[in-house]
């Protein structure tokens, strides 16, 4: 028989190891069981977050099957998720694909460049003078479709193959909510949603031209396609003289060399900046015209007044300077007349402004520099009030630079 001591430490013992036995089972009842393994479940993919804020799947081309790559109009087939919108598919140029000279990059048949990204690039026929030779596209399901409203930042570059004896206006990228197929090989006669800037023909075959533009998204946009857009009849092209013996294709039209496509979202068009290929927008300022009516009164005269701005400036023109005169005049022989002068911006300055903190105020301080100038001017300051309105009140609505310019600006009141 066992002692009294010996039965109570064993009666411990086994009580400890069903203690610790429940603790064990609760750790992997919660997941928390430092040796659980992380690897997924047999049968079941790990998903790997996509961090990657370009909307476009391989946009540089590089990943690809060198084994299914045979020849010209493949990409579609070799590298995915790129499709074809035509019964003849767009073309890949891989870097050392030495077993077929015509699809090699950076020589191959239609010419010679060197990938803007990578080692590979993708080909398509713009336009074509032959009829027997139609326009070929590459198009792509988006990662998600775009969201409406939102500004993207839209970029490619483009290459002119040294074979083609023209160059074509109307190469860009269309956006659209359906994706575009064709049994046949016919051509895309929509307008395109991002072109080069003034939709210039890219004529240069010796490197790579960069097309960086601001899209705003309609909403729902799922797909992508990049290629020549709208009739025949409506492109412009050009002859082009080459600088070398062009060595096997010509091309009786217009063949282009496309890489490194991204769609980025962006929350200014300052953000959406790649050099010389950038829109650049005319800083234009408006100013009314039309001569003053005879025998308006002192406060139609002021009422009727307004200080225009250049674009995402404060600093009054000069050719305002005698306008403030005549009001600053008006104004010291009329004493009992107060004025509020309000300052505007145009929707685009703020936008910008969320990325540039010294736009946070331009129409207030717009506002300032103008009563800074009657003051100068010999104005007593405690008849001036300011006030802003930012983006709030637009007199122009469409868009354009004249309806922009419009709406830099600073109004006055009578109180």
């Amino acid at each position: 028989m066992l002692k009294p001591e010996i039965m109570k430490i064993k009666s411990l013992f086994l009580a400890c190891l069903f203690l610790m036995g429940v603790s064990a089972f609760a750790q992997k009842k919660d997941g928390k069981d430092t040796g659980k393994s992380d690897k997924p479940e047999k049968g079941k993919k790990e998903v790997v977050e996509d961090t990657d804020p370009n909307e476009v799947f391989n946009g540089s081309f590089e990943e690809f099957d060198a084994k299914l790559l045979k020849g010209k109009g493949q990409l579609h087939l070799v590298a995915k998720p790129w499709l074809s919108v035509n019964k003849t598919g767009a073309d890949l140029f891989a870097g050392g694909n030495s077993k077929n000279k015509k699809i090699n990059a950076p020589d191959n048949d239609l010419g010679t460049q060197t990938a803007q990204e990578g080692n590979n690039y993708a080909g398509f026929i713009g336009y074509s003078k032959d009829p027997k030779i139609n326009r070929t596209y590459l198009s792509q399901k988006l990662k998600h479709p775009l969201k409406k409203d939102q500004m993207y930042c839209v970029t490619y570059n483009l290459s002119l193959a040294e074979n083609s004896k023209l160059a074509v206006n109307n190469v860009g990228i269309l956006f659209s909510e359906k994706k575009i197929q064709h049994e046949d090989d016919q051509s895309i006669t929509n307008a395109a949603s991002v072109l080069m800037p003034a939709n210039r023909a890219v004529n240069d075959a010796d490197k790579w031209t960069t097309v960086c533009v601001p899209y705003y998204a309609k909403g729902n946009e799922t797909y992508m396609t990049i290629g020549g857009f709208g009739n025949d009849g409506d492109m412009k092209f050009e002859k082009v003289k080459p600088t070398t013996k062009p060595t096997g294709v010509t091309i009786n039209g217009a063949y282009y060399y496309v890489d490194n496509i991204t769609v980025l979202p962006i929350t200014a068009k300052s953000e959406c900046n790649c050099g010389k290929s950038t829109v650049v927008e005319t800083d234009l300022i408006y100013s009314k015209s039309g001569a003053k009516p005879a025998g308006a009164k002192p406060e139609q005269l002021i009422n009727a007044a307004g200080i225009y701005f250049g674009k995402e400036s404060d600093a009054i023109p000069a050719q305002f300077e005698s306008e403030l005169d005549e009001l600053a005049e008006l104004l010291k022989a009329n004493p009992s007349i107060n004025v509020l002068l309000t300052g505007h911006a145009d929707t685009e300055e703020m936008t910008e402004a969320k990325v540039k903190p010294e736009l946070t105020e331009i129409a207030k301080n717009r506002a300032i520099m103008v009563k800074d100038a009657l003051v100068t001017r010999g104005v007593d300051e405690g008849r001036i009030s300011i006030d802003a309105k930012d983006a709030n009140e637009l007199v122009g609505t469409k868009g354009t630079p004249m309806s922009k310019a419009q709406n830099r600006r600073v109004v006055f009141i009578v109180k």
